[in-house]
């Protein structure tokens, strides 16, 4: 028992002092063959507010280790633990493997990650904790990464408090005139006119793809891919597996960053109930 002990200390040490670094290294190396078909000129991505959510690849989990009959109360301690169990194999769980990699390519430039006004107005709506973590020991791969807007706010207009509304951000959408964004909301029906206007943006702006996680849009998409104006459209709508394995990326599961900037415990052996994230409510209007 002693032996076993020190054996999973030692291990453990080695874990917090070397594995993020292992994996900086891998991650870096997986994304060879990208960096040097990039490296003429960046690749540019607008991405949609749910790859932030997802990027939450950890989460802070009560870990029981019994209970005292002494003082009468459940005993165990805080730990952070991967979201996906090792043997999830969900559309979902596939691309958020891809998500490091994308993330680091971004951090070297290979990668233009955007946003844009609408897509803020979105995010506004969430809570900070549902984007970005809301545990102390969370982890999210996009920590230090803040897209630049491709068409921000004019001086003296609306505030994000009015922009956000979802009332308001349809209504205000539905004024618009534009040719390409009201024939793919004939396509994609209204209730889609939020993708519509990102994939209108997406085109505007020429970026090369609409990142997005929302796979009741892409299946809707599927449908309609065939017809007009969507065989015409330059930007691809993908998600973060098709955009890796386009660009040759190799997945890398979530468990191996679970010591990244830990100094505490971490339980990469667990995950979350169901293998999904916390219930973060979105802001109170």
């Amino acid at each position: 028992m002693q032996a076993k002990q020190t054996l999973d200390r030692w291990r453990e040490r080695i874990c917090f002092r070397y594995l993020p670094r292992c994996m900086d290294w891998l991650i870096h190396l997986s994304t060879y063959q990208a960096r040097r078909r990039l490296r003429s000129a960046p690749l540019k991505v607008l991405m949609d507010v749910n790859i932030f959510a997802h990027g939450v690849t950890h989460e802070t989990q009560w870990v029981s280790t019994g209970y005292s009959s002494l003082w009468r109360t459940e005993l165990g301690y805080f730990a952070r633990v991967p979201v996906h169990a090792r043997d999830c194999s969900t559309d979902l769980y596939r691309s958020v493997e891809f998500l490091p990699s994308i993330a680091h390519l971004a951090r070297l430039g290979f990668i233009a990650l955007k946003t844009s006004t609408e897509l803020k107005a979105e995010e506004y709506r969430l809570s900070p904790a549902r984007l970005h973590g809301g545990g102390v020991y969370d982890y999210n791969i996009f920590h230090d990464i803040r897209p630049d807007n491709l068409d921000p706010l004019p001086f003296g207009g609306y505030t994000m408090e009015e922009l956000s509304g979802k009332k308001h951000q349809r209504a205000r959408l539905d004024t618009s005139r534009d040719p390409l964004y009201r024939s793919l909301v004939a396509h994609l029906e209204q209730r889609r006119s939020q993708d519509a206007w990102h994939l209108r943006t997406a085109e505007a702006h020429d970026c090369f793809c609409f990142l997005t996680m929302d796979f009741e849009l892409l299946k809707k998409f599927e449908e309609v891919r065939d017809r007009e104006p969507f065989t015409s459209l330059r930007t691809k709508l993908m998600t973060p597996q098709m955009l890796g394995e386009f660009l040759r990326l190799h997945p890398i599961p979530s468990y191996f960053l679970s010591y990244h900037g830990a100094s505490f415990p971490v339980r990469p052996d667990l995950n979350q109930p169901g293998s999904r994230r916390y219930h973060w409510p979105n802001k109170q209007s």
